[in-house]
């Protein structure tokens, strides 16, 4: 999060500095209707065939499929695997390192997700203003990981 901190604190500077530039063709986000139907009926699909499959990876691989399934969870959403991983952890059946490994698979994953809608849905430009310092903040977040 510093990470991100900083680089916000430095594009918000440097924007200050700078007159407003009209975006290229092709460099603006698509905007859509929130209130559509069949983005919403598709995400819905997505989110649930996620669920089955973290039950049934959980199912498979125990204790190991935690991980697995915080991974694929984290595609959608990391809140359902850091509360679950952490009342796990404090209720004793999870170890606390598991337990926080889990939240970084999900974690990662969910930011890998963010960088490729950056890039997807708001063009090349959006995705080095957005991508780019998610990208570094996770691989600050790997390095912490592999040497804490």
């Amino acid at each position: 999060y510093l990470a991100l901190l900083l680089v916000a604190i430095w594009r918000a500077a440097r924007a200050a500095s700078t007159a407003p530039v009209a975006p290229a063709d092709g460099d603006h986000p698509l905007v859509r209707n929130p209130f559509a139907l069949l983005p919403a009926l598709k995400w819905g699909a997505l989110l649930s065939a996620v669920f089955v499959l973290t039950y049934v990876l959980q199912r498979w691989f125990g204790a190991a499929g935690l991980l697995v399934t915080a991974g694929v969870a984290g595609l959608t959403d990391v809140d359902a695997v850091t509360l679950a991983s952490s009342e796990q952890a404090h209720a004793g059946s999870l170890a606390v390192g598991t337990a926080a490994l889990a939240v970084m698979l999900a974690l990662l994953s969910n930011t890998v997700v963010k960088i490729v809608l950056s890039r997807t849905g708001g063009g090349p430009a959006y995705a080095r203003t957005v991508g780019l310092p998610l990208a570094g903040a996770a691989g600050a977040a790997v390095l912490v990981a592999l040497f804490a």
